[in-house]
């Protein structure tokens, strides 16, 4: 996989030459660069060792692609430039009128093949010049699972989309170097390639050209017969495919009505055990009976099953809505015509539950690839619009995915973009503006930067209040945000009446039993454990626990949130038994629920790790503290306060262990980076100085 995301990488850079109107010509291994850690980012942060960067070398064969510069071309004529064993078929031809884009696209696609199998496509070795020309332009690649050497069979779409990108016809290859990465995306992202093998009728057109006399006497009867019968008929086609599609989408609308009526009418607060659970029982009954009521219907089991995801992803049940919304991409790959909005929609849905669910690399790829969808939109009469308000949505999600992984830098560029079109579309004053500002703030508490204060949080929940009204439920979102910054600003008073005054807006207008009440309570309760108020922090977070399990069910992600929040109380206040009692809970339900380097296993580790050290079980404390490290490392930049915590905890462990030397490393580092943003009078800094004196002291002096 690793290999893979470097390669689209690799297609994005390329990518970014041909938007340019720049063509490479010489692309090989020798041209591209990988930039591993240590280089500065944009904002002045360090990029992480696992982040790779990749840097296109030597365009000293590009050429512009703008018609202008066609004149240039007499000196190339006949030319065979480029490194022979990455060359097109028509370049190795000398055709260079007939190089553009999908030129490109043949030497990534030589370059994939050779990463995945060690060798190349086409066997060049120990031939002369004109040998391997005549193999570059008549051979075919040999197939790539005849060399795999990867471990494991290989997988046919991957097969698929190498063989695309090197068709000796460039109408048959990726038309750029973006869309051979977006594939691949795809295929990272578990979701169906939009390549497809070559068809019987490919084959027979391949075959009629290498045998025209024998198949042309054979076809011109047939072909009279079939021409007369498509002339009789196309205009009668094209006048019923209009009455066709409005009497299918009256039809359609119709059914889906229907359905969703009978469907909701289950949701009777008389029935079941309360509103929230009624609710969930009845969006579990309606996923059952889509597939019954419309088996021959895709496009309208597509749109049902899309908004129940939805809604489940609204419910925070992310990894329901993340099975469902995985038909429904199978179903819209299947369907041309659901390119665009509906695919959009479905990618957004998609990356949105991924995003929540801790899978940052399955958000990436999936929110990357709704982006993709935009200019189709676009092309729709007034789609410029629609487009414009998806792309900020879609952008805001991906930022705040971005933050979650630690990648400030990126998340922050897509927060100025947002801020900048904010301007352009509305304003200073602007919904657009309070949207932008929403993602800066969020990507800010993210990365703990506290350094403006609240008054930009402040803002942006100004003009939400002012333009969609007090109790709109993007006011009373950005109401919680600002409470939070105060929280994390330690102006714990403001922060608890900030969140007394949210709670009963949130009742008015949602209900107790919504996740977004659950949500406020539990930061309120987060306020009171700072405050040392310990019963009313495990009273709240008890009650958050009950909503969520009946709202959500016993085994959502949200609860296990909830569980680890209440052993960190638990941790302080005893007894440690019940406390590793509820992380216990906390961790295995993390590893049933979440991905394995998900960061919110590392909170629980980390936590559980440290009742295990007061318990005196230091073994079962170091192999939670390091999975945590190990996670947080993983996802993490290397200056991060979440990593430096966690390797302050192991090393006070290790040193209590007796590893000092593996415990000073560890303590040292982890120090340097909490005392630039903790104060002076943190206790997890002065228990690391402790401890690192003690580690220090007990090492050989080198003197």
């Amino acid at each position: 996989e690793r290999r893979l995301r470097l390669f689209i990488a690799l297609c994005q850079a390329v990518g970014y030459a041909h938007q340019r109107g720049v063509i490479h010509r010489d692309l090989k291994p020798g041209n591209v660069m990988i930039a591993t850690g240590g280089e500065t980012e944009t904002d002045g942060s360090t990029r992480r060792p696992h982040e790779p960067a990749i840097k296109v070398l030597d365009f000293g064969l590009a050429r512009i692609t703008d018609a202008e510069t066609r004149v240039t071309q007499a000196t190339e004529i006949s030319g065979v430039m480029g490194t022979l064993a990455y060359m097109s078929p028509e370049q190795a031809n000398g055709k260079i009128a007939d190089l553009d884009l999908r030129t490109d696209v043949y030497s990534l696609g030589v370059m994939l093949y050779e990463a995945l199998a060690g060798r190349r496509p086409i066997d060049l070795s120990g031939v002369s010049f004109v040998e391997a020309i005549r193999r570059l332009t008549h051979e075919t690649a040999r197939p790539l699972a005849t060399t795999w050497n990867g471990r494991g069979p290989l997988d046919a779409d991957l097969a698929t989309i190498v063989h695309k990108a090197l068709a000796q016809n460039p109408n048959e290859r990726y038309q750029s170097a973006l869309s051979l990465g977006e594939d691949l995306e795809r295929f990272l992202a578990g979701l169906p390639i939009l390549a497809r093998p070559a068809s019987g009728l490919y084959q027979v057109r391949k075959f009629a050209s290498r045998h025209r006399g024998a198949v042309a006497g054979s076809l011109a009867f047939l072909l009279l017969l079939v021409g007369a019968l498509v002339t009789t008929t196309m205009q009668a086609a094209r006048i019923a495919a209009e009455r066709d599609r409005a009497t299918a989408e009256a039809a359609r609308a119709s059914a889906i009505n229907d359905f969703l009526r009978e469907m909701l009418t289950a949701a009777d607060p008389w029935q079941g055990e309360g509103r929230e659970v009624t609710i969930r029982e009845a969006l579990s009954e309606a996923t059952r009976k889509i597939d019954a009521s419309f088996a021959h219907q895709p496009a309208m089991r597509a749109d049902l099953i899309d908004a129940i995801a939805m809604t489940e992803s609204a419910l925070g049940r992310y990894d329901i809505a993340d099975s469902l919304v995985r038909v429904v991409l199978d179903l819209r790959t299947d369907m041309l015509h659901q390119r665009g909005r509906p695919m959009m929609n479905s990618l957004h849905t998609a990356g949105h539950s991924a995003y929540f669910r801790g899978d940052g690399a399955r958000a990436d790829s999936l929110l990357r690839l709704a982006l993709t969808e935009l200019p189709v939109i676009r092309a729709e009469p007034d789609g410029n619009a629609l487009a414009d308000s998806a792309e900020a949505s879609i952008l805001s999600t991906l930022g705040l995915n971005l933050a979650s992984m630690g990648r400030y830098a990126a998340a922050d560029s897509i927060a100025e973009l947002l801020r900048l079109d904010a301007l352009r579309r509305g304003g200073q004053n602007s919904l657009e503006m309070a949207y932008a500002i929403d993602l800066r703030t969020s990507i800010q508490s993210q990365r703990l930067d506290l350094s403006g204060g609240d008054s930009l949080h402040r803002l942006g929940y100004e003009l939400f209040r002012d333009i969609k009204g007090p109790r709109h439920p993007a006011t009373l979102v950005a109401l919680n945000n600002l409470a939070v910054n105060q929280m994390q600003l330690g102006r714990l008073a403001d922060a608890e009446s900030t969140f007394l005054f949210l709670l009963p807006q949130l009742e008015a207008v949602i209900g107790t039993d919504h996740t977004t009440y659950a949500r406020a309570l539990e930061n309120l309760a987060n306020v009171y454990y700072q405050q040392d108020r310990f019963p009313e922090s495990i009273a709240a977070l008890e009650r958050v626990a009950d909503i969520r399990r009946r709202g959500l069910g016993p085994e959502n992600p949200a609860v296990y949130r909830t569980m680890a929040n209440l052993g960190a109380i638990l941790r302080r206040v005893g007894p440690p038994e019940k406390a590793l009692r509820v992380y216990n809970e906390a961790v295995a339900g993390f590893e049933a629920t979440m991905p394995p380097d998900s960061p919110e296993l590392a909170t629980a580790l980390n936590g559980r790790g440290l009742v295990h050290e007061s318990m005196g079980d230091l073994r079962a404390a170091e192999r939670d503290l390091r999975r945590s490290l190990d996670i947080r490392r993983a996802a993490l930049p290397d200056d991060n306060t979440q990593v430096a915590t966690s390797r302050i905890n192991l090393g006070v462990v290790l040193c209590r262990r007796g590893n000092h030397a593996e415990a000073e490393s560890l303590l040292s580092r982890g120090l340097a980076v909490r005392e630039r943003s903790a104060p002076a009078e943190d206790p997890l800094v002065k228990k690391a100085r402790d401890h690192l004196d003690v580690a220090r002291n007990a090492l050989p002096r080198s003197d």
